[in-house]
């Protein structure tokens, strides 16, 4: 659809037009030139398609309120041309009178729950229903279903040989389709399901593989090292030494290595992401390096030299390039063949990042930050002092609750700080301890900053010691 043009009016359209006898299709009736003729929009077979009703919008009425009963009643012709064509020209709507099994679900879900949507997903979704049914029994009255069906189900699956995310995705269609039919009303007007079977099963799943790299395995690799080339040997150690990403370390260079000394960093300091693009992972910061990493750094330039803005790891061929990480990849794995190690999947060079943070889980937070260079270096850079929060998000939300409510606080109308504010959840650990945090997939960043500035500002009061509402400004 063509973009509007800045300064033009708006286009004139009636949204999310719904006929509840065909449910699933959806028509929105827009104009795509002011005054123009007007098209209906709908999505068919996962593409959307768009079909022009020839006529104009003085053509269906005077009064804005004609319009839009004309867009809808056109509209709503469409959908039952739609539903009908979709259905070999015979729409049967679904039926209430009959005991709700299995088997009828997966007819009923496929004729009416699936419009909209491509093929392969339609035939997915439907054969995912029925591979159950036909498991359980296609008789099964849906509302029978408990969570021993879904056990014996996922164990019969598994013993099949079939990879368990493979049943989630069988279960969770089921899910999908009974949900749906709480929604599909039929002739009668009533829902097919009075209420989901399924909805409090929890499909349990399994924690994605992360192994890490123990010290002994560390060790190992090291002894072999030698017989790779020198690159390996030291990567190995950044990598373990470090905690960085591999990225990272393949994009050093000669000159972010500095060696010079200060009481912060006595044996010299290490210039990461030099010159990239700042984002939430990659930041430029300058850390001190140990003493046995400015050795495993000397050593290797005396085998591999180089000055300024040369790579430090160059590629074997193409010094002017970096070296490529699968290149990187397929050394360690010969490491482990000549260590007599196995490959753990899931593994490569991020088990050692792992492994770093393993290690080092017991420090306090003050010190892993200082380690990461996040956020003091990037502040420092703009001459702002950083200074860690001695409160956790979960005291500055309770701190912030009494004010809130007892009016001595004033908050801007902006609609991303009310939306994470309301949204906030109290949860109880398993010790008992209150932890106040956004949803799962949620974000509470405005809200944080919002209200560690509002805490820290409370103490402060007038001249006569009254206490003055805090006018915070978070733009």
């Amino acid at each position: 659809m063509p973009k509007r043009k800045k300064g033009n009016p708006p286009l004139w359209s009636v949204p999310r037009i719904r006929d509840p006898r065909y449910p699933g299709w959806t028509v929105r009736v827009t104009e795509l030139k002011g005054g123009g003729t007007l098209y209906a929009v709908y999505m068919k077979e996962g593409k959307q398609r768009m079909a022009s009703l020839r006529r104009t919008r003085s053509d269906l009425g005077r009064t804005a309120k004609a319009q839009e009963q004309g867009a809808r009643a056109l509209a709503l012709d469409i959908i039952a041309a739609l539903a009908e064509s979709n259905n070999g020209g015979a729409v049967e709507p679904a039926e209430t009178g009959e005991a709700m099994t299995l088997d009828r679900l997966a007819d009923l879900y496929e004729k009416h729950g699936l419009h909209g949507v491509g093929a392969s997903y339609r035939r997915d979704q439907v054969a995912k229903v029925r591979r159950i049914a036909a498991f359980l029994g296609g008789d099964r009255p849906v509302v029978s279903l408990c969570r021993s069906d879904i056990r014996k189900f996922e164990e019969h699956r598994l013993k099949e040989g079939v990879r368990r995310s493979t049943v989630h995705g069988d279960l969770d269609a089921l899910k999908i389709a009974c949900n749906w039919a709480t929604e599909h009303k039929g002739a009668d007007g009533q829902t097919l399901l009075d209420r989901n079977p399924l909805a409090k099963v929890r499909v349990v799943r399994d924690t994605p593989r992360r192994p890490w790299a123990t010290a002994e395995r560390y060790q190992q690799l090291k002894s072999v090292a030698c017989k790779l080339p020198p690159a390996f040997g030291c990567v190995l150690y950044l990598a373990w030494g470090t905690g960085r990403r591999i990225s990272a370390i393949l994009g050093l260079r000669w000159q972010d290595v500095i060696l010079e000394t200060s009481k912060e960093a006595p044996h010299g300091s290490i210039r990461w992401y030099a010159g990239r693009a700042t984002n939430n992972k990659v930041h430029e910061q300058i850390i001190p390096m140990s003493r046995l990493a400015r050795q495993t750094l000397e050593r290797y330039r005396v085998q591999c030299p180089g000055i300024g803005s040369g790579w430090m790891f160059p590629a074997p061929r193409y010094h002017s390039k970096p070296l490529d990480a699968h290149v990187l990849g397929r050394w360690l794995r010969k490491a482990e063949e000549l260590a007599e190690l196995r490959h753990e999947p899931g593994g490569g060079w991020h088990m050692f990042r792992r492994g770093w943070a393993t290690k080092v889980k017991h420090l306090p937070l003050k010190d892993l930050s200082a380690v990461g260079g996040w956020p003091r270096e990037v502040f420092r850079q703009h001459g702002i002092k950083y200074v860690p929060s001695e409160r956790t998000k979960s005291d500055i939300y309770k701190e912030l609750l009494a004010p809130i409510n007892a009016a001595r606080v004033e908050l801007l109308d902006l609609p991303v700080l009310t939306a994470q504010l309301v949204g906030l959840e109290r949860r109880v650990a398993r010790g008992g301890k209150d932890s106040i945090d956004h949803p799962p997939h949620g974000r509470d960043d405005v809200v944080n900053a919002a209200g560690g500035a509002l805490i820290c500002a409370l103490p402060y009061q007038g001249a006569r010691g009254a206490k003055k509402p805090v006018l915070w400004d978070c733009r």
